[in-house]
């Protein structure tokens, strides 16, 4: 065998070539090789630009740029394919290397979007929550949760505000509902309250549960439109813990009315204080003062009115007294009281004017004896005996 030993072959022009170092490394370009060239390296051979119609290797090649389409190399890893892709679609993972574009799910940026049918769900330790778009017969949107739990809603961070308990009771605050619906108020003032409102005015109702003394106020709200911390309303309920109820006046009295909606009839029950008058009044229509009940606090005695006018009061020891001397009847000419039980019969007619007959007055008192009546003026001093006749 003959042996061809260089150590470097030079192009004509005296540059580059091919060079061999004593070690048995061979270059090309580089007249210091650092690797040698044979079946046992392992290491990268790191060349220029290779030209070839065909490159084998025992492990792997390395290069910046490959060129040409690739279609001839083999052995190659199965490489992803992906279908059904369009604008802003979700691409989702399928069998081995497919990739499918959700027709139904879709995301361009700032908004997640589903469509379809299909359900969108959270689930974490076992608790799952569900939003559905289309659900049940009638096809509306749904929000679900797993069996047993309950449905909470926050703001502001972990501050709880509405939560639906599993069994369908829902709570306007924090905590268990203990009804089916529970508002536990934030506060003890009017804000705190719920409120009412009408459909086409800054007016409404506020209902309030009022903590200092464990009573429950519903109050008008002539100005819903004002800020959360400037709500008010007037209180017009009072409904104490005892179970009394307090219609409550602008002039901090209380009064209920039943009726006069249409201008009818009306009947007002009216408290104006612990000193005052309490009243149960009937009107007409237009507010008039037909005839009322009153009862008088601090002189303790019931007043009857009719046609505006006070006519009979019962006074403190139960006498039934005209409220002006000798000014009503018992009874009409036409309407008269079959029979009046009594005592003694007072008869006086002073003060009057005197009698039809002698124009006098005077001051009788009518009693009943066994056998006989007696008359006692009460003027004179003087008693008499009346002269009865027996008829049978």
């Amino acid at each position: 065998m003959s042996d061809i030993r260089f150590n470097q072959w030079l192009h004509q022009s005296g540059t580059g070539g091919v060079s061999q170092s004593d070690g048995g490394h061979v270059g090309i370009g580089t007249t210091n090789p650092l690797l040698p060239v044979g079946a046992g390296n392992t290491n990268i051979l790191h060349v220029g630009v290779v030209t070839s119609n065909s490159i084998s290797a025992g492990s792997s090649i390395t290069a910046t740029t490959f060129y040409g389409s690739g279609a001839n190399l083999t052995s190659l890893p199965s490489q992803l394919t992906l279908s059904n892709n369009a604008n802003n679609r979700v691409i989702t993972g399928g069998s081995g290397v497919n990739l499918n574009g959700e027709s139904n799910l879709t995301f361009d940026g700032n908004n997640l979007a589903m469509s379809g049918t299909g359900v969108f769900t959270l689930t974490r330790n076992s608790r799952t929550l569900t939003l559905e778009g289309n659900y049940g017969n009638e096809g509306h949107p749904a929000i679900k949760t797993s069996s047993g739990h309950d449905l909470r809603i926050m703001t502001s961070g972990n501050n709880e505000r509405l939560r639906i308990g599993a069994n369908g009771y829902a709570k306007i605050g924090s905590g268990t509902p203990k009804a089916q619906l529970d508002v536990k108020q934030q506060g003890n003032s009017w804000e705190d309250a719920v409120l009412i409102q009408h459909d086409n005015a800054n007016t409404g109702w506020n209902i309030h549960a009022e903590r200092t003394n464990s009573a429950l106020w519903i109050g008008y709200n002539s100005n819903t439109a004002a800020a959360l911390t400037d709500q008010s309303a007037s209180q017009v309920v009072h409904i104490n813990s005892n179970r009394t109820t307090s219609l409550v006046t602008s002039n901090n009295s209380y009064e209920l009315t039943i009726g006069g909606i249409s201008g009818g009839p009306t009947l007002f029950l009216r408290d104006s204080g612990t000193s005052g008058t309490p009243r149960i009044l009937f009107g007409s229509s237009g507010g008039a003062l037909d005839g009322a009940f009153v009862y008088n606090i601090s002189s303790n005695y019931m007043s009857f009115y009719t046609n505006g006018t006070e006519h009979i009061r019962i006074d403190q020891p139960g006498n039934l007294i005209p409220v002006v001397d000798a000014s009503r009847d018992l009874g009409t000419s036409s309407l008269r009281w079959r029979n009046v039980y009594t005592t003694d019969l007072q008869l006086s007619n002073e003060n009057t004017g005197g009698n039809e007959v002698d124009g006098t007055e005077g001051n009788w008192t009518l009693q009943e004896g066994e056998s006989d009546l007696y008359m006692i003026n009460r003027k004179t001093g003087k008693k008499y005996k009346m002269m009865l006749q027996e008829v049978s």
